[in-house]
This record gives C-alpha cells, sequence and structure tokens, in this order.
C-alpha cells in the first residue's frame, strides 16, 4: 500500500494511528498523509525531528468530530481555505492539555499553552508549528450550525481564550467533558452534543468579550485588509463590495477603519499607490509603462494616479522610477 493511499486503521465511529507502528524511516512521509486525513486540508511543512512521535484518536458522532492528538515537534499549513472533503465548512474548537504551539490564522500569530482554547475556522489561511511535545483535544463541528447562533458575528469567534479566564474555563471544561465521553465511546446523540458545545462556545464568547473587544476588532481589520490585498487589481473594488466580501455591514466597515484613524478609500488608494511603486522600483518591470503599472493596480485615470503618487511619496512616478534607476546604475 502506498502512503499516498493509506487510510488511517479504523475503529467503531473513528480511527487510530501511532507513529511507533511504523519504522522511524517512514514516520515523516505517514505522518504526512495521516495529518492531511485526519485534519483535511492541512498538509506537514518541513521534516520532523528524528525519532519523531505522535498519536492520533479520533471518534465521530453524527456531525461531531473529536480528534486527541499528542505529538512531538513538528508543523503544517492549510493555505487553501474552503471546505472539508465532503464539502462542509468547519468551526474547530482546540483545547491544549499540554506542551506549546504557534498558530497563525491570516495575519494574526498566537501563542497556545496548556489550558489555552482556540477557535479557529476552515475559511482562513492558517499555519502551526509545535515547539513542544503537545497534547490536544479538538472539537470538530460543521461551521453553518455557528452562523445560525451567530448569524452577524461567528467571524468573531476565531482566535484564543486564555487559560485562566472566564471564557477559556467554560469552553474547556465542556470540551473535556465531551472529547472525553467520545473518545469513550459513551456519547451517541452527536446531534444534541454539538448544539450543546456551541451553546458553551457562545456563552464562553459572551464571557470574554470585554477582553477581546480591541483584538477582536484588530483581527477583523487584518481580515478585511487582507480581502482588499487580494483584489488591488479590481478597478470596480469599493466599500460596498469589501464590506460584502467580508461578510460584515458597510457601517461595520467604516467602523473599523475609523477605529485605526483612516477612511476606507483612503487604505485602498495608499494600497494601490505602494504596489505601483514597488513595480516602479523594481528592475523587472522597466518594460512596462508608468500607465500600465497604475491601471494594473487598479487606477482608472493616469492624471488621477499621477497626483497621488506625487502627493504620497513628493515626486512624480516618472522622476521616481529615473531615481531608482540612477540609483541601480550607481551600485
Amino acid at each position: 500500500m502506498s502512503l499516498s493511499t493509506m487510510t488511517l486503521p479504523t475503529t467503531a465511529g473513528g480511527a487510530s494511528w501511532r507513529a511507533a507502528d511504523h519504522p522511524p524511516d517512514l514516520r515523516p512521509e505517514v505522518w504526512r498523509t495521516t495529518l492531511e486525513t485526519v485534519y483535511d486540508g492541512w498538509a506537514a511543512t518541513g521534516r520532523p525531528m528524528p525519532g519523531f512521535d505522535a498519536r492520533l484518536l479520533q471518534r465521530r458522532a453524527g456531525p461531531v468530530t473529536v480528534v486527541d492528538c499528542i505529538c512531538d515537534p513538528c508543523a503544517g499549513s492549510r493555505r487553501r481555505p474552503g471546505p472539508a472533503r465532503d464539502g462542509r465548512e468547519l468551526v474547530v474548537i482546540q483545547l491544549v492539555l499540554g506542551g506549546r504551539e504557534q498558530f497563525s490564522i491570516g495575519e494574526a500569530r498566537i501563542a497556545l499553552g496548556p489550558g489555552d482554547v482556540l477557535v479557529w475556522t476552515t475559511t482562513r489561511p492558517m499555519s502551526f508549528e509545535v515547539t513542544e511535545r503537545l497534547h490536544k483535544r479538538s472539537v470538530v463541528l460543521p461551521l453553518a450550525r455557528l452562523r445560525h447562533w451567530l448569524p452577524g458575528s461567528w467571524q468573531g469567534a476565531t482566535g484564543r481564550m486564555a487559560a485562566g479566564t472566564a471564557g477559556a474555563a467554560l469552553v474547556s471544561g465542556a470540551v473535556g467533558a465531551m472529547a472525553g465521553g467520545l473518545l469513550e465511546q459513551n456519547l451517541p446523540d452527536g446531534e444534541a452534543l454539538g448544539e450543546a458545545m456551541l451553546g458553551v462556545l457562545v456563552a464562553g464568547l459572551g464571557a470574554e468579550a470585554p477582553r477581546r473587544a480591541g483584538g477582536l476588532r484588530a483581527a477583523q481589520l487584518d481580515r478585511v485588509k487582507a480581502l482588499i490585498d487580494a483584489r488591488l487589481d479590481d478597478p470596480d473594488l469599493d466599500p460596498a463590495g469589501i464590506a460584502a466580501a467580508a461578510g460584515i455591514s458597510l457601517r461595520h466597515l467604516h467602523a473599523l477603519f475609523g477605529s485605526a484613524g483612516t477612511t476606507v478609500r483612503r487604505h485602498l488608494i495608499t494600497a494601490r499607490l505602494d504596489r505601483c511603486r514597488r513595480d516602479l522600483a523594481n528592475p523587472v518591470m522597466a518594460g512596462r509603462t508608468i500607465t500600465d503599472i497604475a491601471f494594473s493596480w487598479g487606477f482608472q485615470n493616469a492624471g488621477h494616479f499621477g497626483r497621488r503618487f506625487r502627493d504620497a511619496y513628493g515626486l512624480s512616478p516618472q522622476a521616481f522610477r529615473q531615481g531608482k534607476k540612477e540609483d541601480e546604475g550607481r551600485m
């Protein structure tokens, strides 16, 4: 059996895997396949250390999946946001029982340790690095159910609940009890379990709200900026389109940028000008006209672009490009 077609040994309602069952030289590749199979869409990055050891236990009950994972230092990423193999988008509630992990969700960097709870969804690019032998338990649920509970604010559920806070205490207790029950196969009603877990999560988020408000706003703003960056070449991109893509109201979008001391349109223009400046400074782009570069980043009028560029950088686009060319010649 090839590694690419390996499946986890199945048990009633789930599957299990142990690195110790495989020769040491095969463990990195088997781990890569196992990570993709169990966590759906994640890919291992780098190569685990010699003697790498890990164990995974997975159980399912209706729409709920529980994964118990113990692993040595390793890393992975989920670069392409999107649904799982069965077509569902997912929300994952992860409790760290021991060890250390660095987690990234979009632009946010999150350090995790014992007692921390992390909530993430398959709608964002993510990566992780286990820095100290890790033990974690995760409850996986359909994201559609979280959207039902929090129709206008489900995006704000993602992030860390720090150990010792009221929210983390509430959610970690529920994750521990549910995961333990499912792993022991004595909690068969997955529909009820899923709704109960989401109810506890929403209550925990409410307890965290005062502490998370600033961090949540910053995380939302980072996410919106990433959406803008991905569509800077679209000349029709405007605040209404940005708000729709981010799944938030236009009013909330303006409030996010207002809290950062700017406006949506000002940020959009500044980001486009920065891309144009980079291209004008790049010798590889020497064969492209200034107008072509400006239009490729969403500007629609050469004169307007020139005025905006001069206001931002104190030089016309032509003078800026010529100055960079002369600097290259002197090097």
